[in-house]
């Protein structure tokens, strides 16, 4: 049995390596799209989807199921394994290579005190913001007891919660979670603005736990979007037209809205009697003015309609019945310093000379 899963991860990477990659590989049809894989084999197609080329190894109890698929991936030239002789070197290098070079690597390491150098090492790219990922060996998810190899205490997971003051970890205990594994880990070593190192811990048990049919196309690839303006060019209704469409084959008669003119639509509603407005920026003006000729119950978490409208707002307000509460922080506590009646005669103005965080 051994031998055919060796002979078939041989057959997927020299496909993946002959089409210059996975995606290419997927979309020539060289690579089946579902795949009968073990745990560990998903997990470092994955890792390689996300441009992760470069393994940092020290082997031993706990991680020789992904060391016999980096070596095979490896021999056929998709990835570069380099064994050293201590977590911390590896750790190290790993950091540098992302911080000088900016390649993406990862650390490999064993089961216990291994995985524990590893984590000490592991500060400096977490002081400094650096992406890297670390692939730890952890004890099973059986519940054998303490072997020497485990932080010898009844409660479960202590390695994850030990990681977990560090940085992001997550532990493979469900074989299917990979995925999740794999988005987690690519949000926390690629996010834009608070990169850092992910700790994925990987039970013994479950790295060779076989993934029958598994879909491909659920390893994500990509660095997580910078945050900017949404401009969507047209997806959102794109998305919502392939939605009704769908909806309507099965006879379902769900209304699906979509960009501008749907939320202002949904703002109006005639079986809403009060509408929460908290879009932010000057992109809620729109469904909050529609609310608000709708003569709705308003409970305004966005400032920007204020600042933007003013008094054609109020005005508004005023015009078609509807009710304005505050409730973002700043005016909804100058609101509750106001008597119950309102603003008397005696406050003319109010200023606020500062706004938000400890201000």
């Amino acid at each position: 049995m051994q031998e055919e899963l060796t002979r078939a991860r041989m057959e997927r990477a020299r496909a993946i390596a002959a089409a210059g990659g996975i995606g290419p590989a997927l979309q020539s049809g060289a690579l089946p799209r579902r795949i009968a894989a073990t745990l560990s084999e998903v997990l470092v197609l994955g890792l390689i989807y996300q441009e992760v080329r470069t393994f940092l190894c020290v082997y031993g109890h706990g991680s020789t199921e992904i060391g016999e698929v980096l070596r095979v991936y490896s021999e056929a030239g998709l990835v570069r394994v380099c064994g050293v002789r201590s977590e911390i070197e590896a750790s190290h290098a790993a950091t540098a290579l992302r911080w000088v070079n900016g390649e993406k690597a990862a650390v490999v390491t064993s089961i216990g005190p291994g995985a524990l150098q590893a984590l000490a090492a592991s500060i400096a790219p977490a002081s400094d913001g650096i992406g890297v990922w670390y692939l730890l060996g952890d004890e099973t998810t059986e519940d054998e007891g303490p072997n020497m190899q485990q932080i010898p205490k009844h409660e479960q997971d202590n390695y994850l919660q030990l990681y977990a003051t560090m940085g992001r970890a997550y532990s493979l205990h469900t074989p299917l979670a990979v995925g999740a594994a794999l988005r987690r880990g690519l949000n926390t070593v690629d996010h834009p603005h608070r990169a850092g190192p992910f700790y994925l811990l990987m039970p013994m048990n479950t790295q060779p736990a076989p993934l029958p049919n598994y879909n491909l196309d659920e390893l994500l690839v990509g660095a997580p979007p910078r945050l900017g303006a949404a401009a969507d060019g047209g997806a959102y209704e794109q998305a919502a037209e392939a939605l009704r469409n769908h909806l309507r084959e099965a006879g379902s008669h769900t209304q699906v809205l979509a960009g501008h003119a749907g939320v202002a639509e949904v703002a109006a509603l005639q079986e809403a009697d009060t509408v929460v407005a908290a879009i932010v920026g000057a992109a809620g003006v729109r469904p909050t003015l529609a609310a608000v000729e709708a003569g709705k119950k308003i409970l305004l978490a966005n400032k920007e309609t204020l600042v933007v409208t003013g008094a054609l707002f109020m005005d508004a307000v005023k015009r078609h019945g509807a009710t304005l509460l505050p409730v973002d922080s700043e005016h909804n506590a100058i609101f509750q310093c106001l008597p119950a009646e309102g603003v008397g005669p005696g406050v003319r103005r109010l200023l606020l000379t500062a706004s938000g965080g400890p201000f």
